[in-house]
């Protein structure tokens, strides 16, 4: 996965990042898996396009 946006929404209208496909694509039954930047979890998986983008909501905040 390739991070490509950092301001997207997901499905309830808050803050996410986007993520677009490499070798795969979280989608059906995906949801709520993390995102992780090293060894931190930053993300959850919420909102997918389920061809080439999946929207992760910020966990930090």
């Amino acid at each position: 996965m390739n991070v490509t946006d950092i301001a997207r929404s997901d499905y309830r209208g808050g803050t996410a990042v986007c993520a677009g496909r490499d070798y795969g694509l979280p989608a059906d039954g995906d949801s709520s898996g993390p995102m992780f930047a090293g060894n931190v979890q930053v993300g959850a998986a919420s909102t997918s396009d389920r061809q080439a983008t999946t929207a992760y909501p910020n966990v930090t905040e």
